[in-house]
């Protein structure tokens, strides 16, 4: 549930149950003054707004959902471009090279769980450098989680 002020033009709260993966960028939303080319219904029924036709996504096509100056890690305050930069300055292919660079998810954690942020900003980025991340559940068991149930 989203919670909007009364003429609609600016996320107030939600509570989300489930599926939280919207977080960050719902969250980034609140702290701005309106809710920019969004409307409440797009951003209640996850559906692109009216006229938008299918553009290019404004996170570069990494699935974050979140510009280059909004927060990743609100707990060091690290934004999606701090994190970007280490991984590509100081070489941190990694999730625990990340938090050696940069200390990002390093407070709760929670934006470098597989379904935070910090992992598809590392994918996407390594893609761009033509490089690959690791792959599996960990670095020692080169696994999914869909091919271990599989197995």
């Amino acid at each position: 549930k989203l919670c909007f002020n009364s003429d609609g033009t600016k996320l107030v709260g939600g509570l989300l149950v489930g599926d939280a993966k919207d977080y960050t960028k719902l969250l980034q939303l609140s702290k701005k003054d309106d809710l920019g080319d969004l409307d409440p219904e797009s951003l209640t029924y996850q559906r692109p707004p009216p006229g938008d036709g299918g553009a290019a996504p404004a996170d570069g096509g990494d699935g974050t959902g979140l510009a280059d100056d909004d927060l990743v890690c609100t707990c060091i305050g690290l934004s999606k471009a701090d994190v970007a930069k280490a991984i590509i300055d100081k070489e941190a292919t990694t999730i625990p090279l990340l938090k050696k660079a940069c200390k990002v998810g390093t407070g709760c954690g929670g934006c470098v769980t597989p379904v935070g942020a910090v992992p598809k900003i590392l994918a996407a980025t390594l893609k761009k450098l033509g490089k690959t991340g690791p792959i599996g559940i960990c670095a020692h068991f080169p696994y999914s989680r869909k091919e271990l149930f599989d197995i």
